[in-house]
């Protein structure tokens, strides 16, 4: 696993924010405590080259019990 910059982290915020996923997660983490949720994808290549081009937002969730 590898952390982001701040400048990764902002950039990765703003794209979360900007489609509605920053406040799904945080309900979303809110109501499954236990959860973790990691960043996949096109999107972490994306943070890493520094590019802003549309990517599908993938993510991988664990530890939350089926319903």
């Amino acid at each position: 696993m590898t952390t982001l910059n701040t400048e990764q982290k902002k950039s990765l915020e703003a794209v979360l924010e900007k489609n509605g996923v920053l406040e799904f997660l945080q309900n979303f983490l809110q109501e499954n405590k236990n959860a973790k949720v990691y960043l996949v994808g096109g999107m972490v290549r994306a943070l890493f080259l520094h590019r802003n081009k549309k990517v599908d937002i993938d993510l991988v969730v664990s530890l939350v019990p089926v319903k």
